[in-house]
């Protein structure tokens, strides 16, 4: 968890479209589309003059983009790789700290308020993100080779590069038309053997239900936002051809309308009602007068198996001869993609960088979503929870939910009212997240004498009869001392809470006076006098981990955790999807996913090759590098043999591409010789080597990390899953053997 940031809200950044459209002449397949009454003169001529500075500068361009995406001619890249929702948050300063709060979002801007977010908003970006969905099922499926991005203004292609005008590359500052450098391409997707793919997104269908539209109205809905959708596919078809002019090969440019929302036979009812603009739905898609074009539109219909309106729209002409080059597409990628095209995602205004982010690596992307789930933000609700403040408090929960992030709320209140606190751990289990806590708090306190107020003490809570005493002894000899304030995290770590019930029971009788909150997982197994809060709402980790985790709590009810709900307000994204790796085939012979080099190395070369974990930051502008530290690797089994102190085959896999880079969380004595032992309190504190961190999942509950790798299955073991996969505030990559039985029956 991160010291707080002073963030303010900055305006909703436009997103909007020009309204321009262009006089198209009908292109033959593997030809540009030139606007009537453009100069086709203008910029070079194709394979003419580009001159020494050109070629030196896209030589350069080019290397950049093999750093950057080293597989760029054999997978799929997404760029931006993460996509960002617009959120709405307000910050409020309470007990000194700066802390962001989730705002719901409005149809209306109240008078007075500042920045806010609206619905119309959140269905914009929920449209983008099911295309965006829809074209990565569509790379997995065929395993197709194509950058795809999303939202590039086109005033951010080639922006400020002197030596692109001075070589006369053609930009959108020099495009003959109104409204030049105004839009942008909602979706721009660079083949490698199909050409161009450009799509135009619009936002409608979702809310028809809830405003009681009648099918005329739907239809008429439709029809009005399909116009808007034609003239700002025109314009992009323009631009794009403009920008394309001066390549010697021209790739084919390929239109589509993306109605996500909207099911195809609303599309076909609309626009077969209306013929003048199913005709030019036609021509804009280059389809025969009498055809159907809604074949050719994603709609709702589409996004469970989109093949189906990719062969239509994009295979069934074959492979554009203009990209049988391999060096168009690298030209194309290097234009689009390359250090002069800048690639920003949405971001309220932040003090780390003083602009919108660039992100376009994967690793960017990961660690751009791990910083964004692990601000400072609660929700309305946790507010109303520390403003009525009982004095005896019990939150529960299931993982993520922002438990933890309230205690240090709530100690800090105590703290700068002049009360001392104590945090403490109840078990072995519980270290990690209660250190976290007392290392964040030692942080964010900056006076010395709000710095003595704060104490930390270990105990262990395992025999009911033996240390329950010693713990009651230990805290009522504090409260004498004037210590009436106690916070503990993880306060039990499965649903025996029998020892932490007995020893809250004995306090409350020897000293009512003391102000106790505590925080687990399981409700129903809380003390008598402590108020339950129940926290359900996801904040601490993107949906693709939450889901997974649902499904467990789902699944097993036996454990008595609350399952997730759904907030009023969107999270910062739906972050990277998840990566799974499976403990099967030819090199998987080991019985023991645990003893499984193969396993290891696969998942280190993830580590080190694609998000680039220990590289150097690319820029200033960009969100900083991943570091080793940032990396958990957790299993429900022991990773190591303690008696012959050596690591098992996964981590010797994985040591053997990270090198010194790896350590190892072990209880009491253990160690093991190759690699570097670390105690709970470094991990918790962010100090210690810079090293990916293995350990067993019970040494770390609570803590977090912006890439876990869990390595087991959740079918077998339900709880160290969720306490495993829920550490997640970015990258989950799930190691497992095939699920021996169907997850409904899990244990």
């Amino acid at each position: 968890m991160s010291r707080p940031f002073n963030f303010t809200m900055s305006p909703m950044p436009s997103r909007g479209h020009g309204r321009g459209r262009g006089s198209i002449r009908p292109a033959a397949p593997g030809t540009r589309n030139i606007p009537q009454g453009q100069n086709q003169g203008q910029g070079q001529s194709p394979g003419r003059g580009r001159g020494r500075g050109l070629t030196r500068l896209m030589k350069f361009w080019r290397r950049q983009v093999e750093e950057w995406y080293p597989q760029l001619q054999q997978r799929t890249y997404f760029v931006p790789p993460v996509f960002m929702n617009r959120t709405g948050e307000r910050v409020v300063k309470i007990y000194g700290t700066e802390v962001l709060v989730k705002q719901r979002p409005v149809d209306d801007v109240p008078q007075g308020a500042g920045p806010v977010l609206f619905n119309s908003d959140v269905r914009e970006d929920r449209s983008q993100q099911n295309v965006l969905k829809c074209l990565r099922k569509v790379s997995e499926a065929g395993q197709e080779v194509m950058f795809v991005l999303s939202q590039l203004n086109f005033k951010d292609y080639l922006p400020c590069y002197s030596a692109a005008a001075a070589s006369k590359l053609p930009t959108p500052k020099d495009f003959k038309a109104d409204n030049k450098d105004q839009g942008d391409f909602d979706v721009l997707v660079l083949h490698r053997h199909l050409g161009i793919l450009v799509g135009e997104i619009k936002a409608l269908g979702d809310n028809f239900q809830e405003l009681g539209l009648s099918q005329q109205q739907q239809e008429q809905e439709v029809v009005k936002k399909v116009k808007s959708a034609l003239k700002q596919l025109d314009k992009a078809d323009d631009v794009l051809s403009h920008l394309t002019q001066d390549l010697q090969l021209s790739p084919r440019i390929v239109k589509s309308l993306m109605l996500p929302n909207v099911p195809a036979a609303l599309l076909r009812q609309a626009l077969d009602s209306n013929p003048p603009l199913k005709q030019a739905v036609c021509q804009c898609l280059d389809l025969p007068p009498t055809a159907d074009p809604t074949p050719h539109c994603m709609t709702s219909d589409d996004l469970d198996s989109p093949e189906t309106w990719w062969q239509q729209r994009m295979k069934a002409n074959g492979d554009d001869p203009a990209m049988k080059d391999k060096s168009v597409y690298l030209d194309l990628v290097s234009r689009f993609c390359g250090p002069a095209t800048m690639v920003s995602v949405f971001c309220s205004s932040d003090p780390r960088l003083g602009h919108q982010p660039d992100v376009r690596t994967e690793g960017e992307g990961v660690s751009e979503t791990g910083h964004r789930f692990t601000r400072f933000m609660v929700t309305p609700s946790q507010l109303t929870v520390l403003h009525v403040s009982p004095p005896w408090a019990f939150l529960v929960g299931p993982p993520g939910t922002g438990k933890t992030f309230v205690l240090i709320l709530k100690a800090l209140d105590w703290i700068r009212k002049g009360e001392p606190v104590l945090v403490f751990s109840t078990s072995e289990q519980s270290e990690g997240a209660s250190r976290m806590i007392y290392h964040q708090l030692e942080q964010t306190l900056v006076d010395q004498a709000e710095r003595s107020r704060l104490h930390f003490e270990q105990l262990d809570l395992w025999n009911t009869e033996q240390d329950v005493p010693k713990a009651v002894a230990s805290i009522l000899q504090k409260a004498r001392q004037g210590i009436l304030n106690i916070i503990a995290d993880e306060a039990f770590t499965s649903n025996d809470a029998t020892a932490f019930r007995n020893l809250c029971t004995e306090l409350h009788r020897e000293a009512p006076q003391l102000k106790v909150w505590a925080a687990a997982m399981y409700h129903r197994y809380g003390p008598d006098m402590m108020t339950e809060v129940k926290l359900t709402e996801p904040l601490r980790s993107p949906p693709g981990v939450t889901d997974l985790v649902q499904i467990t709590l789902v699944e097993n009810p036996f454990h008595m955790v609350h399952g997730y709900t759904a907030g009023a307000s969107p999270l910062p994204t739906v972050g990277p999807p998840l990566q799974e790796f499976v403990h099967d085939g030819p090199g998987h012979e080991e019985k023991d996913l645990a003893d499984c080099m193969t396993c290891g190395e696969r998942v280190a070369r993830v580590l080190k090759e694609v998000l680039r974990v220990g590289g150097a930051d690319r820029s200033t502008k960009t969100p900083q590098a991943l570091a080793y530290r940032d990396v958990f690797v957790l299993s429900s089994w022991r990773l190591w043999d303690q008696k012959k102190a050596t690591l098992r085959g996964f981590l010797r896999g994985l040591q053997a591409i990270l090198g010194p880079h790896l350590g190892l969380v072990a209880p009491g004595s253990v160690s093991c010789p190759t690699v570097p032992t670390i105690s709970v309190s470094d991990v918790a504190s962010f100090t210690g080597p810079d090293v990916v961190v293995a350990a067993a999942t019970g040494h770390v509950v609570g803590l977090e990390r912006k890439v876990v790798v869990f390595v087991g299955n959740m079918s077998i073991s339900a709880t160290t899953f969720q306490h495993g996969a829920s550490r997640c505030t970015a990258q989950l990559l799930y190691v497992k053997t095939p699920e021996p039985y169907p997850v409904r029956f899990l244990k």
